[in-house]
């Protein structure tokens, strides 16, 4: 049975829907409701005409609520409205212009408008919510919450997005625009089989998991800050962004990457550990109480410059080559790793702190390495490019040895 709402556009205070067992209430036209509407048994329908439902208060659904295709707007300025879960193939736009309107339930709808200047959409707690097309910021504030939101389309506009502890996961199977204004994430995750590519510099203050297709930095090289872990089981492409490695979460893990731009760790705290190969234009460490640590047997290649300022850079068991200097005004260990020298023109071993290396390479065919402080080098010299110490003293460990044809000169 059904019972069909007035043919005119409606607005009510509050709306309660509570009908005999079995009986379907429709709308007849466009609703708006500025109080709550509470369905308590029964099915509301927004009918096969898919008429607009406009939510000003709260709403409680005890019963069924069928959305169809409609445009869902929560508008108005009722003080902290709770808005229950809903699915529609309609739009979802949010219109308040004061308070908080918080999500307790999943939400589905075939895109998200934020257009309520001076309001909150808050997306709650432990959530769910899936929009199968875009998230457009245009005025408002769009809080994460602890909740996960998941589109398939673009996540564009310059209005406010508080991450929170949430998560914001880019599903689409084709290309999607990954903000297009400097936005900071919690977590963040590219799950869909297409191209998800940053429109602006992006912060990620939790995990960036790259599971799905392709996530892109763009060729217009947007800065990628990483404060937390990085896992990757498809494809990022890093093109020659800079990437910096922050935050103070405690002992995250990176992922490989490659970028023909910079590589800068700025952690104030904890150990952010490599997992994968890394490639860059340089690397400067520059985060005062932080630690990276290159990871276990892996192989870095710095086409440039490591600049040791403030930090620990920890070797690990891994092996970093460099193209240009080594300038250690920090804290480098050692560990069981080794530094190879391979670049093409002069090369040169400085800095306010001793480094002490455990193997430690000298390619450089092309060009003469120079030491310009002393050095230790506690397992294995390996030589096929001259090392010129100057007045400086080499120390070889107890156990240490020699390899290679070229020469150390100046001792």
């Amino acid at each position: 049975a059904n019972t069909r709402m007035p043919a005119a556009i409606t607005t009510f205070n509050n709306l309660t829907i509570n009908p005999s067992a079995g009986i379907t209430v429709r709308l007849g036209a466009a609703t708006i409701v500025n109080g709550d509407l509470t369905i308590t048994t029964g099915t509301l329908n927004t009918s096969g005409s898919n008429f607009a439902l406009t939510l000003n208060g709260s709403f409680t659904n005890n019963a069924t609520f069928t959305a169809n295709g409609s445009t869902v707007t929560i508008g108005g300025t009722s003080a902290t409205p709770n808005i229950a879960g809903f699915s529609t193939t309609g739009e979802l736009s949010f219109v308040r212009t004061v308070s908080t309107a918080t999500l307790t339930g999943n939400v589905t709808a075939a895109s998200l408008t934020m257009n309520g200047s001076g309001g909150t959409l808050n997306l709650g707690a432990s959530l769910s919510h899936t929009i199968n097309g875009s998230v457009t910021l245009t005025a408002g504030t769009l809080n994460g919450n602890s909740s996960t939101l998941s589109l398939t389309g673009n996540w564009t506009g310059s209005a406010t997005f508080t991450a929170s502890t949430g998560t914001v996961n880019f599903s689409g199977s084709g290309a999607q625009t990954i903000t297009n204004t400097a936005t900071t994430f919690n977590n963040l995750t590219k799950s869909g089989t297409g191209t998800g590519t940053m429109g602006a510099s992006v912060i990620v203050n939790g995990t960036l998991n790259i599971s799905g297709g392709t996530f892109s930095t763009s060729t217009s090289n947007f800065t990628l800050t990483l404060n937390g872990s990085v896992t990757n089981s498809s494809t990022f492409t890093a093109n020659g962004s800079n990437v910096i490695i922050g935050g103070t979460s405690a002992a995250p893990n990176i992922a490989g990457f490659s970028t023909t731009g910079a590589l800068s760790f700025e952690r104030t705290a904890s150990t952010a550990t490599l997992t994968g190969n890394v490639s860059a234009a340089s690397l400067t460490m520059n985060g005062s109480g932080g630690t990276l640590n290159l990871g276990a047997s892996l192989s870095h290649t710095i086409n440039g410059n490591v600049t040791l300022t403030v930090g620990t850079l920890d070797g690990s068991s891994s092996t970093i080559s460099l193209t240009g200097n080594w300038t250690n005004n920090s804290t480098f260990t050692a560990g069981t790793g080794a530094v190879t020298f391979n670049g093409t023109s002069g090369q040169t071993i400085s800095g306010t702190s001793i480094t002490t290396f455990n193997n430690l390479t000298i390619s450089n065919t092309s060009a003469t390495t120079s030491a310009i402080t002393n050095l230790t080098v506690n397992a294995t010299l390996t030589l096929t490019g001259n090392l010129a110490m100057g007045s400086n003293t080499l120390t070889m460990g107890a156990s240490s040895t020699t390899a290679g044809t070229s020469d150390v000169t100046g001792i």
